[in-house]
């Protein structure tokens, strides 16, 4: 590997993996953009089967590191229900990759495309959101008793007893099924998972959705490029 490019992909998952740590933007997002970039100065071939398998050694480091830090947050019961069909699937969507790229003159390109599609996707998902959150956003505390208190406490955490509805299951199982293909397909799994978030916030113990989601970045395979 050209040392300029080791470098830079270096540079560009240390800070992938901290803006996760900070924010849980997802990496594979700021991963592809600096992988693009190497491309265009020259330095990577562009390919994303080349940048799914660089992507996944670095996830594989973090998601330990996350593991054990994390480890008294795990529920196993989550681990199960967005592993299963998140790893199943992405099974499938990077041998789909694999084919595109390999069997067609424009496989490359096109992969790339549909890459630049889902993230349009998703920012347009974001503002929407983002829209109708401020639309329901009720009015501003006032502090009318002079307690110097503006803000009510934080809600508890969430049991995750209430994510064990059949309901919550089917939809975990859809979304990450769907996120392990575009993930195959694209090397970027966010999309749908943000998706299952947003609409299971509520039944969401946070704590343990990120330690878990560490577990399935642990479990997720690594593509092939030369089949």
């Amino acid at each position: 590997m050209d040392p300029l490019l080791c470098l830079g992909m270096g540079l560009t998952s240390v800070f992938s993996e901290g803006l996760y740590a900070a924010t849980t933007f997802g990496p594979a997002i700021t991963f592809n953009i600096g992988w693009q970039i190497c491309y265009m100065l020259g330095l990577s071939d562009g390919r994303l089967t080349e940048v799914a398998l660089n992507m996944a050694y670095a996830e594989v480091c973090s998601g330990a590191l996350q593991v054990v830090l994390l480890r008294r947050s795990i529920s196993l019961p989550l681990v199960a229900a967005i592993v299963i069909p998140g790893c199943g699937f992405l099974v499938f969507g990077q041998l789909l990759m694999l084919h595109i790229e390999g069997g067609f003159t424009e496989g490359s390109a096109w992969l790339k495309r549909s890459l630049g599609g889902v993230l349009l996707l998703m920012f347009a998902q974001r503002i929407l959101a983002l829209a109708l959150a401020a639309r329901r956003r009720p009015a501003e505390p006032t502090d009318l008793q002079g307690s110097g208190r503006l803000e009510p406490p934080p809600p508890p955490p969430v049991p995750m007893a209430r994510f064990l509805t059949w309901r919550v299951q089917l939809s975990t199982f859809w979304w990450f099924g769907l996120s392990g293909v575009v993930g195959g397909l694209t090397s970027v799994q966010g999309p749908p998972i943000m998706m299952w978030v947003s609409i299971h916030a509520a039944d969401l113990n946070f704590d343990a959705w990120r330690a878990s989601n560490a577990v399935r970045s642990l479990s997720s395979p690594n593509p092939n490029p030369n089949p």
